[in-house]
């Protein structure tokens, strides 16, 4: 698999060359400029672009950053761009405020295509006052498929349950936003089910997959649903059989996920760890400890999958997805249910080496078939222990 969604450290010494690109060169920004970039850099095969006060337009492209433009974008230039981009023209005002924002932006590459970015916007220190930041993440139109990603077979059994939870986790940037809109594209491509997403925003069109049967629907957060609670209030009166929630972070989002997975849906959602044996430890502490014993029960009886994806940079140029992860079935669960909260994280680890993948192993492979630098698996030894195998 070939992946640029995420950065990785850059082999070679020496800072990194600018990108050659003829925009922003003069003063006074423009949008036609931006989108000149923008599409000038896909041709690059660029993941992200980032604008910040007083600094040149930078590009992440196979993993490192570059400059871009010609000289430093002042505050103002950013503020005007942002608000065209966002197609709010207080955008640049609320972020100055102190809020960040969420927007999706597009541009017209040609006739029929069209560039989708997800962009983030935030303030930032500029000398003695406030600045701005704005990062563009380019999109693919449609999502890919479990071959693109060259996800394993064994893995894949496990990630269209008929109810219960799947969890997607990692990084920032690790791509499991994209992993899961592989998944979701198979089971609408399958059809028979009715799919609901909602994200923030919606990354990828899944009814541009090719074959996709309704039903259907994805939601942006907030244009359509005001934010993640009110997503999950909705999902239990919309009849679907499928749902990703793009991000199950607060209490009452994770509560309303667990309920789901609970009442006969299949319920895909993300967390960020760094392994698979975290990954409900840092579910349960997002709530207080008096709701803990009951929540753990609830999402040790739901889960049915968890993967932790990584990215690293690959010999044959891009990314490569370096997994490890558990499938559960019923005697897991129980055990699971049944040992002392304490040494849960044990447990999980000793699952994932026995009955799993674990990370190690997965780099191995990955090295062993030329995937991944001789470097990316020597991290991932010394993360884990030279001699161990999760």
């Amino acid at each position: 698999m070939k992946d640029q969604a995420a950065g990785a450290p850059r082999r070679g010494a020496g800072p990194p060359a600018p990108v050659d690109a003829p925009f922003f060169r003069e003063r006074g920004a423009s949008m036609a400029e931006l989108e000149g970039l923008l599409i000038f850099l896909k041709g690059l095969g660029f993941s992200d672009l980032v604008l910040t006060s007083g600094s040149r337009a930078a590009a992440r492209v196979d993993g490192v950053w570059r400059p871009c433009s010609g000289r430093p974008l002042q505050t103002g230039e950013i503020a005007a761009l942002l608000d065209c981009a966002s197609g709010n023209a207080a955008a640049a005002s609320i972020v100055m405020g102190g809020a960040d924002l969420d927007f999706g932006f597009e541009v017209e590459e040609s006739r029929l295509e069209r560039l989708r970015f997800r962009g983030n916007a935030a303030g930032v220190a500029a000398g003695w006052g406030t600045g701005l930041t704005v990062t563009l993440r380019l999109i693919p139109g449609a999502p890919p498929s479990l071959d693109d990603l060259g996800v394993e077979g064994d893995l894949r059994a496990a990630l269209f349950p008929e109810n219960g939870l799947v969890l997607a986790t990692g990084a920032m940037g690790s791509g499991k936003t994209t992993l899961l809109a592989a998944v979701m594209r198979a089971i609408v491509e399958k059809g028979g089910r009715h799919v609901c997403t909602y994200e923030a925003p919606v990354e990828f069109d899944l009814s541009s997959a090719p074959g996709a049967l309704p039903p259907l629907e994805q939601s942006e957060i907030p244009r359509h649903m005001p934010d993640f609670r009110a997503a999950v209030r909705n999902l239990a009166r919309r009849a679907a059989d499928a749902v990703l929630v793009g991000e199950a972070r607060d209490p009452e989002t994770l509560r309303g996920v667990l309920e789901a997975a609970e009442l006969g849906l299949a319920c895909y959602a993300t967390a960020h760890t760094r392994s698979v044996s975290a990954a409900p430890g840092r579910i349960l502490n997002v709530f207080g400890p008096a709701e803990r014993p009951g929540l753990a029960a609830s999402l040790f009886s739901s889960l049915r999958a968890c993967v932790q994806q990584r990215l690293f940079p690959s010999p044959g140029g891009g990314r490569h997805a370096v997994r490890e992860y558990l499938a559960f079935d019923q005697p897991m669960r129980d055990a699971l249910q049944a040992e002392d909260p304490s040494r849960t994280g044990a447990l999980l680890e000793e699952m994932v080496a026995e009955r799993g993948m674990p990370l190690l192993r997965a780099a191995e492979r990955a090295a062993g078939l030329g995937l991944i630098f001789p470097e990316a698996l020597a991290s991932v030894r010394a993360e884990k222990g030279a001699g161990g195998g999760g």
